[in-house]
């Protein structure tokens, strides 16, 4: 995306698909939904391109149907035609082939309707829903009701299926089926349109729930209502819960996730109170947007996206955002809080400009930002911000990292002309996290890590513009590393600057806290930084030691005799000449033994008296088995062995040890 050839790329790729796509348009419309006769599912053609359903069996307001194909071919309606008293439409696919949707599904009044195919369902470039309640699509291979009951694909058994209770969840079976959207884009630009469009009215829960999900140039809309998207493997049971927004889809009971890819300038967007999940082991969001927003009184719902592994972000948007639907100036106040964002993965990448924003350009507060994860990496570009561009304070954001956090290197932005969509400029930015604010207060910053490392421009950052105050900075972590360039910074220009607490054991700096670590303020007061080294006794020690004065080679004799030179032989403790135990210690001095000089012996016959008498030694007693006994005078018996006395020979070498 950074070279001005881009947009022409990007519309002879499309191009290519439209072309790839033909076949949806050209091929021969065949009627493709068949009922199966276990629950006389009755499917009539109506006109060219018209499929009325009808039949069934109802229980209360729940509606039956089942299927042995499912598919909507290009420019074809399959109607469900049930009475408006129906709330829910369960219908199944029974006879393991693919549900291939590519046009219109309606159903009549406010009725939720449940697609169960556990071969899989493929949503073509010209899916569309036309209902009033809420759609779950799923390769689950049954659904159980409070009852105990299942409405199952695999067992098509009638006798018991009628039940008037609720659902309670989706029951898994071996190798569950992908639930997959092929779209393509056209017209680029602030006209481009996505197909497929997959929109549900306020209230209501659009779910694709499969084995794995993959959303390729396909857009999900939900206003005022939860979308959820869920990867899980097989044997798994995933629960329901129906609410005023249609269901909550609980993953509590799933111990395996599978993979959830949104590619291809895919989109999925809520507001106004609207929920996001996504759920999976690995959940790739790459050239693709999440946007949550919030335009009335009414506070935002949160977007989560949590993993079990990874979570990839890659040249991709996820916003949560107080502000207009068309995103003009403000002509009357939003009161309404900003959702929140929450990451959460065992590893989590942020790259290639993709920004995480939570922001308010009105008086709501931004919404906050949470990440849960063992390793975070933003780089190329990554942002994270919680930002406010109008009165309302900037949100907070808040990392646990169990094992790294690091923030590394810069991207670049290319600007584009709405109409043309040439390349008019670039912008490099810094990857980081952000918590800044152009008139409010600047959000705040905690993190907490085994370690930190900035590098190449990566950035921690509470900026206050105008007259609001730098947000505060806490950074709890094992090592704080910051290469040049690299800062941390909680400054203001006409407020207070924020304050930064650093708690380490290890803080390395490239060219000094006072140039890279700051809590400034322009025209105002300075904030205060306050950096606690927690334990001093662990740093490592790099000055180099000094050598021991004494020559130990000197001092030690490497023989030694019994004649009359033998007094001269010596040992001498020297110490560690000076070095630590251990390289995590303090480096001591520790003195020399101090020599009592030689010990004068009584002289014998056979020495001179200006000679010293050798050392003598008693003899060695061998260690041998008792083969005797006998009773001292307290009566003790005592086990006894007859002695032998061993002599040492008249060399040896023991390196100046005496035995």
């Amino acid at each position: 995306m950074l070279a001005s050839s881009f947009s022409m790329l990007r519309a002879i790729f499309t191009s290519f698909l439209l072309s790839l796509n033909l076949g949806y348009y050209l091929r021969p419309a065949q009627a493709q939904v068949v009922g199966d006769q276990t629950l006389d599912s009755q499917v009539d053609r109506v006109g060219d391109d018209h499929l009325v359903i009808t039949g069934g069996q109802e229980a209360g307001e729940n509606l039956f149907h089942s299927f042995s194909e499912f598919s909507v071919p290009a420019d074809f309606t399959v109607h469900f035609n049930n009475d408006v008293d129906i709330a829910n439409i369960f219908s199944r696919v029974t006879g393991g082939s693919i549900s291939d949707i590519n046009g219109l599904i309606r159903a009549n009044g406010n009725a939720s309707l449940f697609l169960l195919n556990p071969a899989g369902i493929i949503f073509g470039p010209n899916a569309q829903l036309d209902i009033g309640g809420s759609f779950i699509a799923t390769t689950a291979e049954a659904i159980r009701f409070q009852d105990g009951i299942e409405f199952s694909a695999a067992n098509t058994e009638t006798e018991a299926l009628l039940t008037v209770n609720i659902p309670v969840g989706l029951q898994y079976g071996k190798s569950p089926g992908a639930i997959i959207s092929n779209g393509i884009v056209v017209n680029e630009g602030p006209d481009e349109e996505f197909f497929p469009e997959l929109r549900i009215e306020p209230d209501n829960t659009i779910a694709l729930i499969g084995g794995e999900v993959s959303l390729k140039s396909s857009r999900l809309e939900a206003e005022a209502a939860r979308t959820e998207i869920g990867s899980v493997s097989e044997r798994e049971f995933v629960t329901l819960q129906p609410d005023g927004n249609g269901w909550i889809v609980n993953y509590d009971s799933v111990n395996d996730f599978g993979k959830v890819t949104l590619s291809d300038r895919s989109r999925i967007i809520s507001g106004n109170g609207g929920s996001i999940q996504i759920r999976g082991e690995e959940i790739e969001i790459l050239d693709s947007l999440i946007d949550n927003l919030t335009s009335g009184e009414v506070d935002g719902s949160n977007t989560n996206l949590i993993a079990t592994d990874l979570i990839e972000i890659d040249d991709s948007f996820i916003f949560t955002q107080v502000a207009r639907e068309d995103g003009s100036s403000i002509t009357s106040p939003i009161t309404g809080k900003g959702g929140n964002i929450l990451l959460q993965g065992n590893r989590i990448n942020v790259s290639n400009v993709s920004l995480i924003v939570t922001g308010t350009i009105s008086e709501g507060n931004s919404g906050d930002i949470t990440i849960h994860t063992e390793d975070l990496l933003i780089q190329d570009g990554g942002q994270i911000r919680a930002n406010s561009f109008g009165r309302g304070t900037a949100g907070t954001i808040t990392v646990n990292a169990t094992e790294s956090i690091e923030i590394v290197g810069t991207g670049v932005v290319p600007d584009f002309d709405r109409n043309t969509l040439a390349v008019i400029g670039e912008r490099v930015v810094e990857s980081g996290l952000f918590a800044t604010t152009e008139s409010g207060n600047g959000g705040e910053i905690d993190l907490t890590a085994n370690s930190i490392l900035l590098r190449d421009n990566g950035t921690i950052s509470t900026l206050a513009e105008s007259n609001g105050d730098g947000g505060n900075i806490d950074i709890a972590t094992d090592t704080l590393v910051l290469f040049d360039p690299s800062a941390i910074s909680a400054n203001a220009q006409e407020g207070r600057g924020g304050n930064i607490q650093i708690n380490t054991q290890g803080l390395f700096v490239a060219s000094g806290v006072e140039e890279q670590i700051t809590a400034s303020s322009e025209r105002g007061i300075d904030g205060e930084v306050n950096i606690n080294i927690l334990d001093v006794d662990t740093k490592i020690d790099t000055t180099i030691p000094e050598r021991s004065p004494l020559v130990v080679e000197n001092l030690i004799y490497t023989g030694c005799s019994f004649g009359k030179d033998s007094i001269n032989n010596q040992f001498n403790y020297v110490g560690r000449g000076g070095l630590p135990l251990n390289p995590m210690e303090e480096i001591t001095t520790e003195d020399v033994m101090v020599d009592l000089g030689k010990i004068e012996l009584p002289q014998t016959q056979n020495q001179t008296p200006e000679s010293t008498v050798p050392l003598q030694y008693q003899p060695y007693q061998e260690i041998r088995e008792a083969n005797s006994f006998h009773v001292d005078k307290q009566g003790n018996v005592k086990l006894v062995a007859q002695a032998s006395t061993v002599e040492f020979p008249s060399t040896c070498q023991f390196n100046g040890f005496r035995p």
